[in-house]
C-alpha cells in the first residue's frame, strides 16, 4: 500500500510578511491534507513538529517509503526581500521517482497558483530533505513568505493547496483522488479482502473476519477506503 512522510517545516523562526510562521501554515496545510489522504488509502508518517529537520530525515530512513515530501515556503535575502514571488518544487538529480513526483506536483501546482509561469520544478543535490533521505523525495515551496501577496495567498488557500498536494499524490500513485466525508464505523457482513488499490488483482493487505468494525473514510465506485485496526486500504462496497 502506498505510504509516505510527511515533513511540513519546523521552521517557526521564519515570519510571514502579514503576521504568523512558516511552521504554523504549512502545519496547517498537512493538516487539510491528511484527511485527503486517509479517503485516498495513501498511509503517511508525520514528523514531529517540536523536532529539527534532523529528526524529521533520521525517522524517513529508519523505514521504507514510497515518498518523502517536505512543505514549505521560502523566503528572499538582501535587497530581493519581499520582493519576489513564486513556488519552487525541488527533486533529486538522477533520481526517476524523485522527479516523477515533482513533475506531477509541478504540473497541478500551476493550476492554482496565480502566476503560473513563476512555478519552477528544479534539480537539489544541497538541500538536506533530498540528499540525505533514503526514499525518494519532493521539496516543495509553495510561495515566498516575505512577500506580502504570497503570504495572503497561502492563508487564503490552505483547503486548496491540500487538496491540490494530494491530487498530484494519488496521481503518482494511480490511485483515484477521494473527497474526505466524515468517517463512519460499519461492520462487516462477511469476511473481506482489505486490498491496498481498488482493484482485486492489488495486493491484499489482510483479510477482515465476519463481523468486524471498520471506520469508512470515503467511497469510490464499488469501493470504500476504511481503516482496519490501524490499516488503511480498500474494500469492496458491502
Amino acid at each position: 500500500m502506498p505510504i509516505i512522510y510527511l515533513s511540513p517545516s519546523t521552521q517557526e523562526t521564519n515570519h510571514y510578511a502579514d503576521g504568523g510562521n512558516e511552521e504554523y501554515y504549512m502545519n496547517l496545510i498537512v493538516d487539510e491534507l491528511v484527511p485527503y489522504l486517509n479517503s485516498s488509502g495513501i498511509n503517511y508518517l508525520r514528523n514531529n513538529p517540536n523536532k529539527p529537520v534532523s529528526n524529521a530525515i533520521n525517522q524517513s530512513n529508519k523505514e521504507i517509503y514510497d515518498l518523502h515530501l517536505a512543505i514549505h515556503t521560502g523566503e528572499k535575502k538582501g535587497d530581493l526581500s519581499g520582493q519576489t514571488r513564486g513556488a519552487n518544487i525541488y527533486y533529486t538529480p538522477g533520481n526517476p521517482e524523485s522527479y516523477r513526483a515533482s513533475k506531477m506536483i509541478y504540473q497541478n501546482f500551476k493550476e492554482i497558483y496565480p502566476i503560473p509561469d513563476k512555478v519552477n520544478q528544479i534539480p537539489n543535490d544541497l538541500l538536506v530533505e533530498l540528499k540525505d533521505t533514503s526514499a525518494p523525495s519532493v521539496l516543495l515551496e509553495i510561495a515566498q513568505h516575505d512577500n506580502y501577496e504570497d503570504a495572503a495567498w497561502v492563508r487564503e488557500n490552505i483547503e486548496n493547496i491540500a487538496e491540490n498536494i494530494a491530487m498530484s499524490l494519488t496521481e503518482f500513485f494511480s490511485i483515484p483522488l477521494i473527497t474526505p466525508k466524515t468517517p463512519q464505523i460499519i461492520s462487516t457482513p462477511k469476511t473481506l479482502n482489505l486490498y491496498s488499490r481498488p482493484s482485486t488483482k492489488s495486493e491484499i493487505i489482510l483479510t477482515i473476519p465476519p463481523d468486524a468494525n471498520l471506520l469508512k473514510l470515503g467511497e469510490w465506485e464499488n469501493w470504500n477506503t476504511v481503516d482496519y485496526l490501524g490499516n488503511i486500504g480498500y474494500i469492496e462496497s458491502i
